[in-house]
């Protein structure tokens, strides 16, 4: 036992390591796959670390999205993550940021809505909760055909819970303005549409970010 403990201390020591490490690299291919060499030596020893393909499929997710192989291996290594830690809530949350950013909007959406309302905020990550409810919003609108499937309610309670919260727990909107952008440019001048966008210009004045994505706005009103 005395062994055991020894072991998972140096494991937990070197992890900490490798995951100061991954914070410094940035998206560094040469540097990403060092980082993923230590890792993928350290899931041979331990290969019922959630943990350890978590970070795996982080590192995988650095590289462009352009490069299909490192996506497959991103998308591989957050699912055996989940398979051996189905409440570890972080690698549905990635996985599904990782589905959004390749499109495939309805495999995002059955990802995350898998992940319990506001359970990031127990863990002080209130931005995470909020970004989690814009990344479904967003599925669905990007999902939609016309105007009749446009869920505005949805919309307006995420802006209203986006304002409760103070700036330090706000991530940035960004996804659901260009969202929004893209939807109106695909359903076209509707009352639903329009009524959408006037929502959003002034969600986004209220929480003084209209300069930020004023040449976005200039393209879709």
């Amino acid at each position: 036992m005395q062994l055991l403990d020894e072991v998972l201390n140096s494991l937990e020591a070197e992890y900490d390591k490798i995951v100061c490490d991954f914070d410094k690299v940035g998206n560094s291919g040469s540097d990403l796959n060092r980082i993923i060499k230590k890792i993928l030596k350290y899931i041979n020893r331990f290969p019922d670390s959630h943990d350890l393909y978590l970070l795996l499929g982080l590192c995988y997710y650095r590289f462009p999205l352009s490069n299909k192989k490192q996506m497959i291996k991103a998308e591989s290594s957050f699912l055996k993550a989940i398979e051996i830690a189905p409440d570890y809530y972080w690698s549905h949350y990635n996985l599904a940021c990782l589905y959004f950013d390749q499109a495939y909007y309805e495999k995002a959406l059955n990802t995350i809505i898998e992940i319990p309302k506001d359970f990031f905020s127990h863990y002080e990550q209130i931005w995470r909760d909020l970004k989690v409810e814009e990344l479904i919003i967003c599925c669905k609108y990007n999902l939609v055909v016309d105007d009749s499937q446009l869920d505005i309610a949805a919309f307006i309670a995420f802006t209203q819970k986006y304002q409760n919260e103070i700036e330090e727990d706000r991530p940035l909107p960004d996804e659901i303005v260009t969202c929004i952008s893209k939807l109106k440019a695909k359903i076209g001048n509707t009352d639903k549409a329009d009524n959408l966008v006037a929502l959003l210009l002034e969600f986004i004045e209220i929480i003084g970010l209209k300069n930020r994505y004023i040449e976005r706005f200039k393209r879709v009103v």
